[in-house]
């Protein structure tokens, strides 16, 4: 699985297709302002979330796969003048010299890991990383088997605006393996009829059942997990899984 060069050719114009995006920042703020010690994020990427918990002073480290997208970061945060704690690294064997009291995973990043080797791979190196009374918080999407059947497959577009321009985003979601169960989306990004960008990536397709049984086989015992940011229960396949995670 090629996590480096993911994001590597989509760096530049990531914070364009992904504006708006910040549903989720609100709840890892909350999150991680009552740490008691150093924090961690993991898949720091350009820095969405990451520079706004270090705006809230959230003592906060961060690591990502992507070099071209945590130079991003790094000049995002030198226009802030914010000095970020961050390295390249993979989720799967990332080491630290310390240990940290929140670990947070944002924005499906867990779900860039495609098999159950690469799944508790990521799980027990944020287990290995979390104090005694740490807690791991990240967030994955329900597979909807109505959206799977009747939205993937198709080509979708739509048009965002950025800095006066007008950007148009074609992406196609597809059910790559059936058996393995991922799916692959491929997006591209044009500007006045140009492409400017263009990122193909794939997501495991977890449904609760399976996240619990990868926590219990990576030695975790206590979990509540939440549909979306705002702590409602679970109830539907619309909904984002959030999961609070203690060692």
């Amino acid at each position: 699985m090629g996590h480096k060069n993911l994001f590597n050719d989509w760096a530049d114009v990531y914070d364009i297709v992904y504006q708006g995006k910040d549903a989720d920042v609100d709840f890892y703020r909350d999150f991680t302002l009552d740490a008691d010690g150093p924090v961690l994020e993991i898949g720091c990427g350009t820095g969405r979330v990451y520079l706004e918990l270090l705006s809230a002073n959230v003592d906060v480290y961060g690591i990502d796969v992507s070099g071209p997208m945590l130079s991003v970061l790094r000049e995002r945060a030198r226009r802030r003048e914010f000095e970020p704690q961050v390295w390249q690294a993979d989720m799967r064997n990332f080491t630290a010299d310390q240990t940290f009291n929140r670990i947070v995973v944002p924005f499906r990043t867990f779900l860039h890991n495609l098999n159950i080797d690469d799944q508790l791979a990521t799980l027990h190196r944020i287990r290995d990383h979390l104090t005694p009374n740490g807690k791991l918080a990240f967030d994955v999407f329900l597979p909807d088997p109505e959206i799977i059947a009747t939205k993937y497959g198709n080509e979708m577009k739509f048009e965002l605006e950025r800095d006066e321009q007008t950007y148009t985003v074609v992406q196609t979601y597809r059910l790559e393996d059936k058996v393995k169960r991922y799916m692959q989306l491929d997006r591209e990004l044009f500007r006045d009829g140009e492409r400017v960008g263009s990122v193909t990536y794939r997501h495991a397709l977890l449904d609760k059942r399976t996240v619990e049984l990868l926590l219990q086989q990576a030695g975790f015992d206590d979990w509540t997990v939440y549909g979306g940011f705002d702590g409602d229960p679970l109830t539907s396949a619309d909904q984002e899984m959030v999961w609070v995670v203690k060692p």
